[in-house]
């Protein structure tokens, strides 16, 4: 059995590091990797092997009335009028607006770009007198997302191709000279 000399030695383990960072980069851009981060303005962002996709929550604030269920929509599509109004003792369903003042009808035909909320208007029923005005409640939190996540293009994408670089470089030159000196 042959003994092996140190630039042989070198050369394999050369061609090893080589082989081994090309497999991890490539797995890893084969492999639909999806991550989704919803912040605290209701936005949700999902990355998906490179490319982002932008959610955001239409919320439908009923005034007392009863519950209507937020929909998560997709940047540019449209959200969906509740299948059935919400109700309300001693009042009557107006329509949704997109203000609290009720002064815009909210238009389900237009895409959505950002997260909403959208108001129930009601009309007293003349059987019923109103007992009470519901204000309704302004989210003032403006804290940022999740900053711990490694955004597009951040130094770590970098360094995983320069490490394939230098060893490609460093693989060639080992495998001329072992051909220029002829080790078998």
């Amino acid at each position: 059995m042959k003994k092996l000399t140190n630039k042989k030695q070198l050369f394999i383990i050369l061609a090893v590091v080589t082989l081994l960072c090309a497999i991890s980069s490539n797995v890893f851009a084969v492999v639909p990797i999806s991550i989704t981060t919803p912040d605290t303005t209701g936005t949700t962002s999902t990355t998906t092997t490179g490319t982002a996709t932008t959610s955001y929550i239409v919320t439908f604030n009923t005034n007392g009335g009863s519950t209507i269920q937020s929909q998560t929509i997709t940047s540019g599509n449209t959200a969906t009028r509740p299948a059935s109004n919400p109700t309300k003792e001693g009042y009557t369903f107006d329509d949704w607006y997109v203000d609290a003042s009720f002064l815009t009808k909210y238009d389900f035909t237009q895409p959505v770009t950002s997260s909403i909320t959208i108001y129930a208007k009601w009309n007293a029923s003349s059987t019923a007198t109103p007992t009470s005005s519901v204000v309704p409640t302004v989210n003032t939190n403006t804290t940022s997302g999740d900053d711990s996540l490694p955004q597009t293009g951040d130094a770590e994408d970098y360094l995983v191709f320069a490490l394939i670089g230098v060893s490609a470089i460093v693989a060639t030159v080992a495998f001329v000279k072992a051909k220029k000196y002829n080790l078998k």
